[in-house]
């Protein structure tokens, strides 16, 4: 068969696997991008015991989940900066029969697995790299986020990768989104959000903390935290800090909000720079927030500093204080800003792009397959 991004793909999703428990990054990632696909008009195939819901599952049954497989054209692969479990149809004797083309989705590098040590001597991030590369001559491509992910993609010696940026859902975040019930926050104030977890080496909570404990005596800037904080934090009191909200809910909180925080710790950590194509980014924009971000590559792509967005330097809680004192002086000046913001993510940076170039990719790279 010929892949096609034009025809109907049935994609043979190998790792869709999340945790119930909570939304991150990686469920909503897979989630939106199965979704889109299906809405392109493609089949994405998963493993039985995967809870994604868009997915077609795998029978139980082995000699029937065999006869599955068979009938799919590419096998893709989230690369998370570990090394996945690789099935016995993906390895000799099993890859002769089943000879599929395979597709990388890489996400991360093993930098960020074990922050904190210098890449360049950790002997761990040698060993996971090597292992990943026993497989690149069987990947067709790579589809990464940013141009770090994309380097890192070539040093591990796969020959082919696209960057293919993320996004968010301008229909379910928006600023008419439906504001939730309980939810009152004045609208003399500039209200703050961060959502995350702050557990993450790459987040720069500490900087968030330092502005909030700056501005404390600025009644007319709050602060409001979704997510986990370590307990070791002491707040102050402008600061207020909600429990895990689902990801369905979002929109409502943040439709409330004014200013949305991306702010992380530079790039000296990693090989590759702060590599993350962050969907908080894309969700604050699309809500119509003042987005105050840091320098990381993928902000600098697509917020440009005071045209639809802020930008501010690492680590730099004075001019963080700094820019949202200016934010809250000159709020009804700036709307310009909010609207531009909105308009990336309507334009470009959503699921639907994120979906079609996703089978462009694959049509490109994988031309034939078994059917």
């Amino acid at each position: 068969m010929k892949l096609d991004s034009k025809n109907s793909m049935r994609i043979f999703f190998t790792n869709a696997f999340f945790s119930l428990d909570r939304y991150e990054g990686a469920r909503i990632h897979i989630e939106q991008l199965t979704k889109n696909l299906k809405d392109l008009g493609h089949e994405v195939w998963v493993p039985p015991t995967s809870p994604l819901s868009y997915g077609k599952k795998l029978s139980q049954n082995r000699l029937k989940r065999l006869m599955q497989i068979m009938r799919t054209d590419v096998f893709y692969m989230r690369i998370e900066g570990k090394v996945p479990k690789f099935y016995r149809y993906m390895k000799l004797p099993w890859r002769l029969l089943f000879n599929k083309p395979l597709v990388w989705e890489i996400n991360a590098a093993p930098d960020l697995q074990f922050f904190g040590s210098a890449p360049a001597s950790n002997n761990d991030i040698k060993a996971t790299d090597g292992e990943l590369q026993q497989w690149v001559r069987r990947v067709n491509v790579a589809i990464c986020n940013t141009d770090g992910l994309a380097q890192y993609a070539r040093d591990l010696g796969i020959k082919n990768s696209k960057r293919i940026e993320l996004g968010s859902d301008s229909d379910l975040f928006s600023p008419q989104a439906k504001r939730v019930n309980g939810l009152v926050l004045p609208d003399k104030k500039l209200n703050v959000l961060w959502c995350g977890n702050s557990s993450i080496g790459w987040h720069d909570f500490d900087t968030i903390l330092k502005a909030a404990t700056k501005l404390r005596h600025r009644p007319s800037i709050r602060f409001y935290i979704i997510g986990s904080l370590p307990s070791m934090y002491n707040l102050p009191n402008n600061i207020t800090v909600m429990e895990n909200i689902p990801y369905k809910n979002m929109p409502s909180y943040m439709s409330a909000m004014d200013v949305g925080l991306a702010i992380y710790k530079d790039g000296r950590w990693s090989r590759y720079g702060v590599f993350s194509s962050p969907l908080k980014l894309f969700d604050y924009c699309a809500s119509g927030l003042f987005v105050v971000a840091s320098p990381i590559e993928q902000v600098r792509r697509c917020i440009v500093d005071k045209k639809n967005g802020f930008v501010i330097p690492f680590g730099d809680h004075e001019a963080l204080a700094k820019c949202l004192v200016y934010i809250m002086k000159n709020k009804s000046k700036l709307e310009k800003i909010r609207h531009r913001a909105r308009a990336i993510i309507v334009e470009y940076y959503n699921w639907q792009r994120v979906a079609r170039e996703t089978v462009e990719t694959i049509s490109t790279y994988c031309r034939y397959c078994d059917s």
